[in-house]
């Protein structure tokens, strides 16, 4: 497309994976995985053992909120 970043097309990724080795290095929203992933582990540990104890976990929702915040690189061009 002939497209420049950040001069003519502003790039923002998700998880930090890659991001800074990019040409452009790419502005990224990073979560914390760690934490997400020890919650996820428990909270299936919780739902496996009120299995076993004759519940259904199946209708139950769970909603965590997690905080990521913004790596700032050189993929997004200033509004400023």
């Amino acid at each position: 497309l002939g497209l420049r970043v950040p001069a003519d097309v502003s790039v923002i990724g998700f998880n930090d994976d890659y991001s800074e080795f990019m040409q452009p290095p790419i502005t990224t929203v990073s979560h914390p995985i760690v934490e997400i992933g020890s919650r996820s582990a428990q909270l299936l540990a919780q739902r496996i053992e009120a299995r076993n104890q004759g519940e259904n976990t199946l209708t139950d929702n769970v909603h965590i909120p997690f905080h990521g915040h913004i790596i700032e690189r050189e993929s997004v061009a200033s509004v400023m």
